[in-house]
């Protein structure tokens, strides 16, 4: 799946053109790993640890 995203997201960054068919997959294949920007409104950051964690 990431070599497909990869693959799609370079011939687009090249100036070449795809179809709509792999527009739609790479669209698909974003969302699964949670890199739109709707996906991105469900993610936080972890808090911080304190420093002097003794377990570091």
């Amino acid at each position: 799946m990431a070599d497909w995203a990869t693959y799609c997201g370079a011939r687009l960054q090249s100036g070449e053109e795809i179809g709509t068919k792999a527009l739609s997959l790479l669209r698909l294949c974003l969302s699964s790993v949670g890199a739109t920007p709707a996906d991105a409104s469900k993610v936080s950051r972890a808090p911080e640890e304190p420093e002097g964690d003794l377990l570091d």
